[in-house]
């Protein structure tokens, strides 16, 4: 029992030891990382290198500057997405705890409650795997990047390199491949298209969204404001 228990605490011991060291790595890397899309946009991100491990083309991203994006198009992702987000800090504990909650009757990770800087954080630092863990790392990098960055240039990241299509990043190359022209030569219907397919823009495009009925809300919520 004696063995037993010598073991035990230094095998706890060297798992404390060795999660705090990746954890200050890991972190680390995010406050350098976000000084550095600070002043420039990212070459890659680990949403991109997880798309080119499972076999997708990934095209290459066409960023825009905050003013070149429609204000249209920033306005409704903001509307859908996170309409606290000109005023929390990167975290909004009451959509934490409800998607808790639903998650135990669920049984199972279903929701997240993450805000537009969760979800920069995991687009450009994470996977988007549902565990808890990286639920964890995720409200910390949101944490950095709200303290290191404006929220314009934490809006423009995002437009610029979350998912519109199979391997395709940014609304202007997502505008290019669900319409075939640029972000700005979109009416207001076609970028509420656009920003409802962001839910799951790997299995519907402005096309087929209305097979969706969640989708089909979005899209209409937009459209009645």
């Amino acid at each position: 029992m004696k063995f037993r228990g010598s073991f035990l605490a230094a095998f706890l011991k060297n798992f404390v030891l060795i999660g705090g060291t990746l954890s200050v790595i890991y972190f680390g890397s995010v406050v350098l990382l976000t000084l550095i899309y600070s002043r420039i946009d990212p070459p890659v991100t680990s949403l991109m290198v997880l798309r080119t491990l499972q076999g997708e083309k990934v095209r290459p991203s066409r960023p825009l500057a905050f003013t070149r994006i429609p204000l249209a198009a920033r306005n409704a992702i903001v509307y859908l997405e996170d309409h606290e987000f000109w005023t929390h800090h990167g975290i909004v504990w009451g959509a934490i705890r409800e998607a808790w909650a639903a998650n135990q009757r669920a049984g199972r990770l279903e929701r997240g409650g993450s805000t537009i800087t969760q979800q920069l954080a995991r687009t450009l630092f994470l996977v988007p795997d549902r565990m808890y863990l990286r639920k964890i790392l995720e409200a910390g990098a949101a944490l950095i990047l709200e303290v290191l960055l404006t929220k314009e240039r934490i809006l423009t990241l995002y437009l610029n390199q979350i998912e519109w299509g199979p391997g395709v990043f940014g609304i202007e190359a997502g505008s290019r491949y669900q319409f075939g022209v640029g972000v700005r030569s979109l009416d207001q219907e076609q970028i509420a298209r656009l920003v409802t397919i962001i839910t799951n823009p790997l299995t519907y495009s402005v096309e087929t969204y209305t097979r969706n009925r969640g989708m089909v809300a979005r899209y209409e919520a937009l459209m009645d404001r």
